[in-house]
């Protein structure tokens, strides 16, 4: 799956999410059925960006730091200790450097793809975490009025199932990496320390 298209997903994701959760409400709350689910697939998919794009304006790039968060510490460490003479160095100063590595050579690159791949699954779990509490808030506040209790149990069941597979998802993730950090570790030591250095002006 290309790199373009696994971006675009990310978008799209969380939009059909927030579609999802909207029809849910309306349909159970107020009696009116969406025709979201109805339309042909090119109007879903805009209406899904459409929904998507606003998420990521109003959130986007703060979740997708913290779905992330702590992993690329944890893949610095990982690199350091199959490249000690990196040790001193940020994960800033190395990444730019690792991952034009990876785009140099193919093995690691048809590697990459299962780490971006992956990454979908770990922006789009955190995201559905985030989108689930907040319909789980929204149908509390209705469930007061007594018409917002389905809405309340499928996002609370959903901020569970999202939650765990986002552990999971972190775990492969690191999984994942380790096998590019194994490609690195037995041909490309010499080639990643000298760009790294070079980069730096040492």
């Amino acid at each position: 799956m290309e790199y373009a298209l696994l971006k675009s997903l990310r978008a799209l994701a969380p939009g059909l999410m927030i579609l999802a959760y909207f029809d849910l409400t309306c349909k159970f709350t107020l009696g009116y059925e969406f025709s979201f689910w109805k339309m042909d697939a090119s109007k879903l998919l805009l209406c899904g960006y459409i929904a998507g794009g606003v998420y990521g304006l109003l959130v986007g790039k703060w979740a997708s730091e913290a779905a992330f968060g702590g992993v690329n510490e944890r893949v610095r460490d990982r690199l350091i200790s199959v490249v000690p003479d990196l040790r001193g160095k940020s994960w800033s100063e190395i990444s730019p450097h690792f991952y034009a590595l990876i785009d140099s050579d193919k093995s690691l690159e048809i590697k990459s793809k299962g780490v971006f791949f992956n990454g979908l699954l770990v922006t789009s779990a955190y995201c559905g975490i985030w989108i689930s509490l907040a319909a789980s808030i929204l149908g509390s506040g209705l469930a007061l009025g007594g018409k917002g209790g389905l809405v309340l149990h499928v996002s609370l069941v959903a901020v569970v199932l999202c939650y765990l597979l986002w552990r999971k998802s972190i775990k492969r993730h690191l999984e994942l990496v380790d096998g590019q950090l194994n490609v690195i570790a037995r041909r490309f030591v010499p080639q990643l320390v000298k760009s790294v250095n070079v980069g730096l002006g040492e």
